[in-house]
């Protein structure tokens, strides 16, 4: 699993590559965003695909949305758009953001075990450029775009 720290702009255009990539591969491919305009940036390259499934996560609960996305790793590989920045939303609204935390990680490291049993792939996108070592441990490789 890994996650892609970048600008706005360079997310969006590292995020249509990836796309790109992924269905010219043949791969199938759910995509969970918590941002919409990333969505509007890869529009031409996903509309009225049967082979890719997008989870628009802004209108659920991040926990939720999470929980299934994993369990549509079963047969594609995935993207996850504004990965910290929907934890960072969830918990600014939490009452219990320590609960938060710890359903976060576990839900991170069970989608780590479904790519690892599935042999998909996963890469998560933020924007966020201070993103704390307990987060960043969850993942198998950073990159700094």
């Amino acid at each position: 699993m890994l996650l892609k720290i970048c600008p706005p702009q360079a997310k969006a255009d590292a995020m249509r590559e990836e796309v790109k990539s992924l269905l010219d591969s043949g791969r199938k491919l759910v995509i969970l965003s918590y941002e919409p305009r990333t969505l509007n940036a890869i529009e031409d390259l996903i509309r009225e695909r049967r082979d890719v499934l997008i989870i628009p996560s802004f209108s659920s609960p991040t926990v939720r949305s999470l929980m299934l996305f994993t369990d549509s790793l079963k047969f594609s590989s995935g993207l996850v758009d504004e990965i910290f920045g929907a934890y960072l939303s969830a918990a600014s609204s939490s009452p219990e953001p320590y609960k938060l935390q710890r359903s976060f990680l576990l839900l991170l490291n069970m989608i780590k075990s479904a790519e690892r049993q599935c042999g998909s792939s996963v890469s998560m996108y933020t924007t966020e450029s201070e993103v704390p070592e307990w987060f960043l441990r969850i993942f198998d490789g950073v990159e700094v775009i």
